[in-house]
């Protein structure tokens, strides 16, 4: 990661610290890559639970997976605290915008149907899960049971 900027760093806006913490906590929890392998390595998730939380130097996450065959996903996404607002955004191959988003408080669900014209535009797929409002201090604590097709082998 290279980042630079041209002030003293108490002049600093509020965006850019956020900005240089982020980069921060980043490469604190990404072991270091050398250079000849710095192309960024997706990694995928399988079918199910996963645990994690959202907060102000990460107010946003994204999971990425491949569905390779027709089927349902489905999306089921709790928080605590359960009153704060959060977005859940499914995206897809070769599309622009969302296939499918739902706003709200806990919880919120999404089910799209693949269809092999969907798979023939690829397999790569994520989902966004995001707080579109100042998290400030809290601490928001989510789960995310994910179903999608998984082909023989991948689960």
């Amino acid at each position: 990661m290279l980042w630079g900027f041209d002030c003293p760093a108490e002049q600093l806006t509020e965006a850019g610290k956020r900005l240089f913490v982020n980069l921060l906590f980043s490469q604190k929890l990404h072991p270091p890559v050398p250079l000849s392998q710095a192309r960024k390595k997706l990694e995928y998730v399988q079918p199910g639970l996963v645990s994690d939380r959202l907060n102000a130097q990460f107010p946003t996450n994204m999971l990425h997976f491949q569905v390779r065959q027709p089927g349902l996903i489905t999306t089921r996404l709790s928080w605590n605290p359960a009153e704060r607002p959060l977005a859940l955004i499914l995206n897809g191959p070769g599309q622009t915008n969302a296939f499918a988003r739902k706003d709200g408080r806990s919880p919120i669900e999404i089910t799209f149907d693949v269809t092999d014209k969907y798979l023939s535009t690829g397999i790569d797929w994520a989902i966004h899960l995001s707080s579109f409002e100042d998290v400030g201090a809290t601490v928001i604590n989510y789960k995310l049971e994910l179903s999608f097709p998984a082909s023989a082998g991948t689960r």
